[in-house]
């Protein structure tokens, strides 16, 4: 399995919970963290997939700590008046939304953690766009109706590279409120770098009712550990 070489500290003691774990950047994420020494927590929705996920990183990471869990329920992606976009579903539009919903829930736990002695740094990011994926298509489409379609289908990341750009947010010493995104055109694939955080995400109203509306979907969610 290709593994993104990213140079990372000593993780040994801390934890972390890697969403998304069981296949593509999530597991590359999971893989990098678990070989520096970091006890990964992997949630997932497939049970089986996540075991088959856990094997692989402890084959190539001997002794690796990971604890998995499967999720009861997958939570809605929110979008401002059709919070279940049951009046109009488009993939893309739909990605979109519950990207920009993650960032302004970001935004707003970063803000209620300031100043008040937390030890929680908030940063944020996002890994470019990965080839052979159904969000991936639908960018290039996008993108041929904006005349950059050509350029779409040669950019972008393999999964492997699209996780040094949440290794780097989880690993390097940055201000909270960091953004990162890959530094190559049009933030479709590159290296990591530090960048400006998108509008959309940056708020502060909208990022509050954003935390109201997360708290009002997670009291609906009951989560209940298998196995």
């Amino acid at each position: 399995m290709e593994t993104c070489n990213e140079a990372l500290p000593d993780l040994s003691g801390r934890t972390a919970l890697v969403t998304g774990a069981s296949d593509g950047v999530g597991l590359h994420v999971a893989l990098a963290l678990a070989g520096a020494g970091a006890h990964v927590l992997m949630p997932v929705r497939n049970r089986d997939k996540g075991e088959r996920a856990a094997a692989r990183i402890r084959e190539a990471v001997p002794g690796a700590q990971l604890s998995l869990r499967d999720l009861a329920t997958r939570m809605a992606r929110p979008a401002w008046g059709d919070l279940q976009l049951e009046r109009r579903y488009r993939p893309l539009t739909a990605y979109a939304r519950s990207k920009v919903a993650l960032g302004l829930f970001g935004t707003e736990l970063a803000r209620r953690s300031a100043g008040r002695g937390r030890r929680l740094r908030v940063v944020q990011c996002h890994p470019g766009v990965v080839p052979d994926t159904g969000i991936a298509a639908a960018v290039r489409e996008r993108a041929s109706d904006t005349g950059r379609g050509s350029l779409a289908r040669r950019l972008g990341n393999s999964p492997a590279q699209a996780a040094r750009t949440a290794l780097a947010a989880l690993t390097a010493d940055v201000p909270a409120g960091s953004y990162f995104a890959p530094a190559g055109a049009l933030q479709f694939g590159g290296p990591p770098r530090l960048v400006r955080p998108p509008r959309s995400i940056t708020d502060p109203v909208a990022a509050r009712r954003m935390w109201d509306v997360a708290d009002v979907l997670l009291s609906r969610v009951p989560l209940v550990e298998r196995g």
